[in-house]
């Protein structure tokens, strides 16, 4: 008898001997392997965490780790003790935050807006890590000798096409690495997946909605290949059949099929990062002063709030007058916007909020007193939220944090605030609400549950060590998109030359019609004249 597995099944089956003679060789069961010189990449934004973090668990089994990346970088590679690759200098968070708050002016968070503005960004972005990785990865001719210091295994994100070419030339392994949703078009051909920032529903679209999907993706899988993409750090072709790691986990992404070389991972956080013994001992010793509930604030160190929002936010925060407090605040807030909120007399006192530079997020998310997290919704912090179990209240700035806080609303585990109309009564009765009604708290948990059984950072670890194993083999798993393209897996070339043939029959139907009523009327006028 014969048996058959599926792609996906196959890789599951892999996977788990590959799981299972890593956890021998940790307990000294099995041989243990030459170390791997692993090269992890990625431009120095949010992405980059997640590469660290699999970079450090990669390191603690023993391999030989380096991180490159643009000089901005730096510190926080060295903070986690890797090998930091200098690329050289770039657009820095900072550069970033300005072209946000231009996306968002007027209240216009668009795509097309975005594309406009932030796009740029991201070429410059992706012209300075290829301009780097050229100096110290350059791809010579045929037959001359190879760089010195290639790696065995590479893992980067988004602006690393360059570096995936010297992979291709090289004969080097590569696997993705993505911190947040398997964005569509870029990581799925699925075309009943809404598209970044089209506020599209997945499911009950009605036609329109449903062609307008399938027209966006096909423009991306057939005409943005011919004509290059708007965002050079962005292009599939590169990746296409590669493994690609999504941290995130289906449910809290749009579910949809997906394919055995997309693989999710959950949250990339290592055990020691969650333990609130990390919190420095001022926010620790906060922290457990007193019993009320804590929200923890954080947007990030790219976006800025501005006074205005500065002061909603600090009195959507406050107790209102002439009621006790709910709630305590801790908000983690870079030291240069300190002096857009309001003077200290018209802030709640000390012991009901407390600011700090920087607070260990995944730490303070796993305090038992912090109950709910106000986020702009970046990538990372949300599903630090969802490993941890706490609801969100989500303010979004830009990019796939829009959708990323729909999806977070879609599943009850948090509400969405829209930071252009929010006042602060508003604010205050999103907090209690999110606060008081246990079915947020029981949603994000159930997702948490899920999240949980995908492996995280270990899983990912365990993801790059197969692929090299495989020695960078994985046509077993491509699937015919993969392969051969979005039309062709799913024979829009056919249904194409199908509407072309009705449309030529149907033209050529109209003529020999109205060249008989022709003739036949000429037929008729000379019948009338010989009468």
């Amino acid at each position: 008898m014969r048996l058959s597995l599926s792609p996906a099944a196959a890789l599951a089956a892999a996977l788990a001997c590959w799981c299972g003679s890593s956890s021998g060789r940790a307990h000294g069961t099995a041989d243990v392997k030459k170390p791997l010189n692993v090269l992890v990449s990625s431009v120095p934004l949010s992405p980059i965490h997640s590469v660290i973090e699999i970079g450090a668990e990669l390191a603690e089994r023993g391999h030989h780790v380096s991180v490159m990346s643009l000089e901005s970088a730096r510190r926080k590679v060295e903070k986690r003790g890797l090998k930091f690759i200098d690329l050289g200098v770039g657009p820095s968070e900072a550069d970033y935050s300005e072209r946000v708050r231009a996306a968002s002016a007027k209240n216009n968070t668009g795509i097309a807006n975005n594309l406009k503005v932030i796009g740029p960004l991201f070429n410059q972005l992706n012209d300075a890590m290829t301009n780097g990785t050229k100096r110290v990865f350059p791809i010579v001719e045929e037959g001359q000798p190879k760089p010195e210091g290639l790696p065995d295994i590479v893992v980067a994100s988004i602006g690393s096409g360059y570096l995936f070419k010297v992979c291709v030339r090289y004969g080097i392994p590569y696997v993705v690495s993505h911190p947040t949703f398997a964005i569509a078009p870029v990581f799925t051909s699925m075309p009943y997946v809404p598209f970044m920032q089209s506020n599209l529903p997945l499911h009950d679209a009605n036609m329109w909605q449903r062609l307008l999907k399938l027209v966006v993706a096909a423009i991306f899988n057939f005409i943005l290949p011919i004509t290059g993409y708007p965002i050079k750090a962005v292009d599939p072709e590169m990746t296409r059949r590669t493994m690609k790691m999504i941290h995130s986990v289906p449910g809290m992404d749009w579910p949809f099929h997906a394919p055995p070389l997309l693989q999710y991972t959950g949250a990339i956080l290592r055990p020691e990062t969650l333990s609130p013994a990390n919190l420095e001992p001022p926010v620790k010793e906060w922290l457990d002063r007193s019993d009320l509930p804590v929200v923890y604030v954080s947007l990030g160190t790219v976006f800025e709030v501005d006074a205005e929002l500065a002061r909603t936010m600090i009195r959507g925060l406050s107790p209102l007058p002439g009621q006790q407090p709910q709630w305590r605040i801790l908000w983690a807030l870079p030291k240069n916007q300190w002096d857009l909120l309001p003077p200290e007399g018209q802030r709640p006192a000390a012991d009901l909020l407390h600011i700090e530079t920087w607070v260990t997020t995944p730490a303070a998310l796993s305090h038992e007193k912090v109950k709910v997290f106000l986020s702009h919704c970046g990538g990372n912090g949300v599903h630090e939220s969802i490993w941890t179990g706490t609801p969100i209240v989500g303010m979004p700035f830009a990019g796939d944090q829009l959708d990323v806080c729909r999806r977070v609303a879609a599943f009850g585990a948090g509400v969405y605030v829209d930071r252009f109309t929010v006042d602060s009564a508003t604010l205050h009765r999103n907090i209690a609400e999110v606060l008081t009604q246990p079915s947020y708290t029981f949603r994000v948990q159930r997702m948490s549950a899920i999240m949980k059984t995908y492996g995280g950072v270990k899983r990912a670890a365990d993801l790059v060590e197969l692929v090299h194993e495989l020695g960078g083999d994985l046509s077993m798993l491509e699937t015919p998109s993969d392969r051969e393209g979005f039309f062709t897996a799913f024979s829009l070339d056919i249904l194409l030359i199908a509407l072309i043939v009705s449309f030529v029959k149907g033209i050529l139907a109209v003529y020999v019609c109205r060249w008989c009523c022709r003739r036949r009327t000429r037929v008729a006028s000379k019948d009338k004249k010989t009468a």
